[in-house]
């Protein structure tokens, strides 16, 4: 820098000089040693300027180079400490993985040790005879659906066929008048137990119930397959038949592996219809599959009158009285619906009045406005003449239940449903102009007040009555019929020959 910064000095000299020489040249022509000193001036000035642009010429592409090896060093640098720090990367990656690799392995290990245990504890039990038919089994869920709908088709199985169920819902009580003998396993929840620690004592207990009890066939309602269950049953060749309700949230359909490849947890899928929803589902291959209708446990023949039903549940014969029937998680905290239910209900005046059902899994906290009425009764679609309407969430049993018995219904999705698409059941059920819905407050208002109409009120009816009653539950119990008979095909194995004193 410190020669170009010369060389552009020397530069400057040179013009300065150039500049005098040809001032002297213009203004002292006359005098021939000025003009000749000029001359000298302008010529040494135009030297100096030609020298030094060489000079400078030279710098720069000296500093062009410069600059250019400095960038390819610069590069370099980057290109080394870019590959260093990828190498660290991958360094970091094949750890992480080795890590995986390690905990996969262990996980394998850990369900193989169970397997082992499972077979072992099941050995030589393979040949014995059936002493139960069917074992129908639940998971926790977060109400009483699952159970419900396995109870629906163990009441249309036929009397030669006997039952028992095995569930983790707290509500299991609520069965105590059924007629079956009912098995409770506190889920991981209940249980505030690790997953892990819960499949291990579930698949402990439920293979020792299973060699106790040795069912002909095994039947699951739930939206996950417990590993325990499967294997028992497959060890011992039992069928497992898998009764997977529809209509999950894409999110979580998208993400199950067990329902698009059903035969790798179960034997055989029952695939119950909706009368809100269409849904088209492949569970894989190597699975035998039976769509039935939807499945409900009430039959309009078993439903009370209306005088029949406000006797049972203590009502007086001259009210209109609306059911709320919601549970928890809808629209917001449960007791400011019910809150927003009762003032709606109170500005329609007298007769109108608002009952509340409370949930078997109910917390003691979770209780209706004091002014409403509040009842216990299960299977509650027993009762629903008594009332002029009702206002439910939108599970399945309850759309089904509904739209089968003819109920005028404002259906509430639960929103916080983990799997259960409730706003799509919903919203398909209005669509078909089958029922109300409603997803906020101003909506559930508004359709309340609109059924409290008769003219609303009478047209839903009619649109109910045409709908034909369900017969899912019947069908799946036929299925499972002839699942009981194939898998009783053993029974009649024989022997026959010298036998040893």
């Amino acid at each position: 820098m410190k020669k170009y910064r010369k060389g552009v000095l020397v530069v400057l000299t040179g013009i300065i000089l150039v500049a005098l020489g040809s001032l002297t040249l213009i203004f002292v022509q006359a005098d021939s040693v000025l003009s000749g000193i000029g001359a000298l001036t302008a010529v040494s000035g135009w030297c100096l300027v030609s020298i030094s642009v060489v000079k400078l010429w030279t710098l720069q592409t000296e500093l062009q180079r410069l600059r250019t090896e400095l960038r390819n060093h610069e590069d370099r640098e980057l290109d080394r400490t870019n590959r260093l720090e990828q190498a660290i990367e991958n360094e970091r990656a094949k750890e992480s993985k080795h890590e995986y690799h390690m905990e996969q392995s262990l996980k394998r290990i850990e369900s193989r040790i169970a397997d082992l245990a499972t077979h072992s504890r099941i050995k030589g039990l393979s040949t014995m005879n059936p002493s139960l038919d069917v074992l129908f089994v639940t998971s926790n869920g977060a109400g009483l659906g699952h159970l419900s709908r396995l109870l629906a088709i163990a009441k249309n199985l036929s009397d030669d066929i006997s039952a028992e169920f095995l569930t983790m819902s707290k509500a299991y009580r609520t069965f105590g008048n059924s007629g079956y003998v009912v098995h409770y396993f506190p889920s991981a929840d209940a249980a505030a137990v690790p997953a892990p620690q819960w499949n291990r004592k579930f698949t402990h207990y439920f293979t020792d119930l299973m060699r106790d009890r040795m069912p002909s066939v095994v039947v699951f309602d739930g939206t996950w397959v417990y590993h325990g269950l499967t294997e028992a049953c497959r060890a011992l060749g039992i069928p497992l038949v898998w009764v997977q309700r529809g209509n999950w949230r894409p999110e979580v359909d998208q993400r199950s592996i067990q329902r698009h490849d059903a035969g790798s947890v179960a034997d055989e899928v029952i695939l119950p219809g909706d009368f809100a929803v269409q849904e088209h589902v492949e569970v894989g291959e190597d699975v035998r599959t039976e769509r039935v209708g939807p499945i409900t446990l009430v039959r309009r023949e078993q439903m009370f009158s209306r005088e029949e039903a406000l006797d049972k549940l203590g009502l007086d014969n001259s009210g209109k009285y609306i059911l709320a029937n919601l549970g928890g998680g809808i629209l917001g905290e449960f007791v400011d619906v019910l809150t927003l239910l009762r003032d709606t209900v109170q500005e329609l005046g007298e007769p109108w009045k608002l009952v509340t059902l409370k949930s078997p899994l109910s917390a003691a906290s979770e209780s209706a406005p004091s002014s409403s009425p509040q009842i216990s009764v299960y299977p509650v679609a027993q009762y629903a003449h008594a009332f002029e309407f009702v206002v439910s969430s939108a599970g399945y049993n309850s759309v089904q239940e509904s739209i089968s018995l003819g109920i005028p219904s404002v259906f509430v999705p639960n929103e916080a449903a983990v799997t259960d698409d409730q706003a799509a059941r919903a919203i398909g059920a209005s669509d078909k102009g089958l029922a109300l819905s409603a997803r906020d407050n101003s909506e559930l208002r508004n359709a309340v007040v609109d059924l409290a109409g008769s003219r609303r009120l009478n047209q839903l009816k009619e649109q109910l009555a045409a709908v034909q009653e369900a017969s899912g539950a019947a069908e799946a119990a036929e299925v499972l019929s002839s699942t009981i008979s194939r898998s009783r095909w053993t029974l009649s194995s024989d022997r026959i020959g010298p036998h040893d004193d």
